[in-house]
């Protein structure tokens, strides 16, 4: 695969129990009601693990393992700061999903964050990572290592251009809200 200018992956024009195209990784198959490790897009219209879905989302499922899914090489403007946001839900053990980057197809992988798999089945928490310098042909992907049976949702991936900031303060110096902005540049911070 060439690298592109995708700028959001939501899965919603993926089949069900596949992988988009051009994104790398074992592909989950199920067998009577059980996942095997691995990737797959789960449609609105199973509940896989009995995790009620709104639209198409990928599903990462790690049986004691870790689970690679790399996404398409990208071709972005690397004049511009990029920040990756993306919806995640977890499920079972509290296991671990890695973003990790690499330069281009023969650079290492490096771990740019990790975050802890929340056991909330039925609420998604919306996260963003600050990506270092993301360049044509740079490529992302998502690890899922688990010690025992872990399982993630993912939806609505995309590239923003800009800053990430923990915290905004108002006029009086007030920190608020928790949580994360993305500027752009020539934004003003209050």
């Amino acid at each position: 695969c060439q690298a592109t200018e995708w700028n959001q992956e939501t899965f919603d024009e993926v089949e069900s129990a596949t992988l988009p195209t051009c994104w790398n990784g074992p592909l989950s198959q199920a067998t009577d009601g059980e996942y095997s490790s691995g990737w797959q897009v789960v449609s609105s219209e199973i509940e896989p693990m009995g995790v009620s879905v709104a639209t198409n989302a990928l599903m990462g499922y790690a049986t004691g393992e870790t689970v690679m899914l790399e996404m398409p090489p990208v071709g972005v403007d690397s004049s511009l700061n990029k920040v990756l946001q993306f919806d995640m839900m977890g499920r079972q053990d509290s296991g671990v999903v890695e973003v990790l980057y690499r330069s281009n197809i023969s650079s290492p992988w490096t771990t740019v964050d990790s975050l802890q798999v929340r056991d909330h089945p039925d609420q998604w928490h919306t996260y963003y990572v600050d990506l270092p310098e993301v360049s044509d042909y740079s490529r992302l992907a998502f690890r899922l290592s688990s010690a025992s049976t872990s399982q993630i949702f993912i939806d609505n991936i995309k590239f923003s251009s800009g800053y990430l900031l923990n915290a905004t303060a108002d006029e009086n110096g007030s920190i608020a809200p928790k949580g994360y902005r993305v500027v752009q540049l020539g934004d003003s911070i209050h």
